[in-house]
């Protein structure tokens, strides 16, 4: 793991301690070539990415990407291609990004998930029985 990835990897810990509900942590595999984590949250199936932004301009002022992604179907196609995210300064303190994350991000992408899951398990509901 490169220092990045490390440091990267120790502000998404900082986060998910700040975040409301038990969250975990598991860095982005190393072949991708840059820094992030996921973090994930269990009763809710929500999947935070928090990572350094690929906009050379957003790098060069430290902002961080953090967004929401949605499940897979069993085919493994995606349910949702709207992505809800947000910069945020990677001066920020991990319970600064939280709070961010909290006010900014989680209620529009929280709703959107639960509409989703609904979408994906009648869909799968029809497909599967």
């Amino acid at each position: 793991m490169n220092r990045q990835q490390g440091l990267m990897l120790s502000l998404a810990e900082w986060v998910a301690k700040a975040l409301p509900g038990v969250w975990s942590v598991t860095p982005f595999p190393e072949d991708w070539g840059r820094a992030g984590a996921y973090l994930n949250e269990e009763q809710s199936k929500a999947i935070l990415i928090i990572g350094e932004s690929q906009n050379t301009a957003d790098r060069n002022k430290n902002m961080l990407n953090v967004r929401g992604e949605y499940p897979k179907r069993k085919s493994g196609e995606q349910i949702q291609s709207i992505t809800h995210q947000i910069k945020v300064s990677g001066n920020k303190t991990g319970s600064q990004i939280a709070a961010d994350i909290e006010r900014r991000l989680l209620p529009r992408y929280l709703l959107q998930l639960e509409r989703e899951l609904a979408a994906l398990s009648r869909y799968e509901a029809c497909l599967f029985g």
